[in-house]
């Protein structure tokens, strides 16, 4: 998000450049940031709305609720800058001839900072787990329960990966580490994990577990 943050902030510095020194741009520049804006708000409510449309399938295809909120806010606050600097050409053409440096530069740094912050707070990488503190939470969580020799499964170039399981705790699908086994006393010869464990991505709480 930092770096959709970056782009949208340099977009808008550009445009803020160029209604600052090339005026002939500007009718044309109003229009496209106005209608960017209000294109980029719409898609979101249409991606928001689409997002929580009734769908078959398995559970774990079920909605990610802070991917969408994410992107649907990312969405919004990107069309809110496009229409404000919109606005801003608008003011410039209609009622200001001579515009004073300073005017400029407080627009370049309130755009910079809508640009950069709605990103950051709608950031949600730096929270969760890693695959590695997965394993680690679900390793030690088999010997709790009673396994002995526990090891990470790899056949068939198995490996740790994410999924969307339904939490009934929480009554929602929620972003999950899928951690498979191996534990002494399990036959070879079924080429299956002894057990799988379904770790929270954001807490490192046990959501599930399926034993083989």
């Amino acid at each position: 998000m930092l770096h959709t943050g970056s782009v949208i902030a340099l977009l808008m510095i550009q445009n803020v450049y160029i209604l600052m020194m090339k005026p002939e741009y500007r009718s044309k520049l109003i229009g496209f940031n106005l209608v960017a804006g209000t294109m980029s708000i719409f898609m979101a409510i249409i991606y928001y709305w689409n997002s929580y449309r009734p769908r078959t399938g398995p559970v774990g295809n079920g909605p990610n609720h802070d991917l969408i909120w994410t992107n649907f806010l990312v969405m919004t606050i990107t069309g809110g800058c496009f229409i404000l600097v919109g606005i801003l050409g608008f003011v410039i053409t209609r009622k200001v001839h001579s515009i004073p440096k300073g005017y400029y530069l407080g627009a370049v740094i309130t755009v910079l900072l809508i640009s950069l912050l709605g990103p950051l707070i709608t950031n949600h990488k730096d929270t969760y787990i890693s695959a590695e503190e997965a394993e680690s939470i679900a390793l030690n969580q088999a010997r709790v329960d009673g396994y002995n020799d526990v090891t990470i499964w790899n056949l068939f170039d198995a490996e740790t990966s994410t999924a969307n399981i339904f939490s009934t705790e929480k009554n929602k699908a929620i972003k999950v580490w899928k951690v498979y086994l191996d534990a002494a006393g399990h036959p070879d010869n079924l080429n299956t994990p002894t057990i799988i464990y379904y770790i929270d991505l954001k807490d490192g709480s046990i959501v599930s577990s399926v034993k083989s």
